[in-house]
């Protein structure tokens, strides 16, 4: 879902301020995301940094940061792409935010082994009687349930950070 800001400004100094604050210029591929991942262990100077371009009437932004130190976590980082539509006086910015690919994928395929080890579960019991079969769907669906959690859990996090953090920067106002 997108969301409308504006700016008391016009496009050259939203260009400015947007270019200000990206401190490293990055394309948004799937190739850049995955060194960055695997690198950024090892080279922590690419952590809390700003990353995206602007090209034109558009812009791409992520904000990479270690959940409570682990490692793991930086894997779920939300990505900002935003659209510019200018006039003279005011711009307006329309954002929406996703988790990266690799992300979302690593989310979908740990629940997918989830799911099918514990659905395994279900056929391999004989006694299968209508109690046990609900207590077992019941500790399914909660295990699931808290393997989705956790990654939701990071990136909703990190994109309430980051959006307050671009709204204060660039003086973004919500239209309602």
């Amino acid at each position: 879902m997108s969301v409308i800001y504006t700016a008391n400004y016009n496009l050259i100094e939203f260009e400015k301020r947007i270019n200000s604050i990206i401190e490293i210029k990055s394309k948004n591929n799937l190739l850049k995301h995955l060194k960055i991942i695997f690198t950024i262990r090892f080279n922590t100077q690419l952590l809390n940094k700003l990353f995206g371009f602007l090209k034109k009437d558009k812009f791409t932004i992520w904000y990479i940061e270690n959940f409570y130190n682990m490692d793991v976590t930086s894997v779920f980082y939300p990505i900002i792409h935003g659209k510019i539509i200018s006039s003279n006086i005011v711009t307006e910015i329309k954002l929406k935010a996703r988790m990266n690919w690799i992300g979302g994928s690593l989310t979908f395929i740990i629940t997918g082994l989830m799911t099918y080890v514990i659905v395994s579960g279900f056929i391999t019991h004989s006694d299968d009687t209508i109690k046990l079969i609900i207590i077992r769907a019941l500790k399914a669906i909660l295990a699931i349930i808290i393997m989705l959690f956790v990654p939701l859990l990071i990136y909703f996090r990190n994109l309430k950070e980051f959006k307050a953090y671009l709204i204060k920067e660039l003086e973004l106002t919500k239209v309602k």
